[in-house]
């Protein structure tokens, strides 16, 4: 009875030492938990030689089933195409790893943008550096009018000149691009705005 307590105790402590890891920085043993999430990180796309491995020594369903989960990093050349289908893919998988391709390609959400009123925008103003009458331009009067669009936090992302003396332009760029908006709320969500300013420039006496 003794012994065969001694053992069954043995072979607990095998089964455990078997299955417990240790950190390799603190020396404590890693939990089960952690373990598993450690081997669920995604698995990285298939290249067209892992596509081509996979449909030499498994099946054509298999290989379907692994790009729809991890995805291809690769497009599909004449070359590439014909590779596949000699090693038995047919059509329809050709146009899985071409949206799968796509998927992988397919740029950001946007942010949400809206077109304002001059007035309107303006009277979101919170503050500018005003616009320096340009030296050069010889007592002159003009005006610059430039296309703004305003990210959501209120402050210029980018500008378009769509008219204006050339004298005026930089000065003018200058000035816009120091303006910060009370940022347009939308639907519970900040918005980006479009819109435009129109600066005036008179020559001092």
């Amino acid at each position: 009875m003794y012994m065969r307590a001694i053992c069954l105790t043995l072979l607990v402590l095998a089964g455990t030492a078997s299955t417990v890891r240790l950190n390799a920085q603190t020396g404590a043993p890693v939990p089960t938990s952690a373990r598993a999430a450690a081997r669920q990180k995604p698995a990285r796309p298939l290249t067209s030689f892992e596509l081509l491995l996979k449909l030499y020594h498994g099946t054509p369903a298999a290989a379907a089933a692994a790009i729809k989960v991890r995805g291809v990093d690769f497009q599909v050349t004449p070359a590439i195409e014909a590779g596949l289908i000699e090693a038995g893919a047919d059509k329809s998988m050709l146009a899985l790893v071409a949206l799968r391709r796509q998927e992988v390609e397919r740029p950001t959400a946007v942010a949400p943008s809206i077109r304002m009123d001059p007035a309107a925008q303006a009277r979101k103003l919170l503050r500018k550096q005003e616009a320096v009458y340009p030296p050069d331009a010889r007592q002159a009067r003009g005006a610059v009018t430039i296309e703004v669009v305003v990210g959501q936090d209120g402050r210029v992302k980018n500008t378009r000149v769509l008219t204006g003396e050339a004298p005026f332009v930089a000065a003018a760029l200058q000035s816009v691009q120091s303006y910060v908006y009370k940022p347009t709320i939308l639907d519970d969500q900040a918005v980006e705005v479009t819109t435009t300013v129109t600066i005036g420039f008179e020559p001092k006496n």
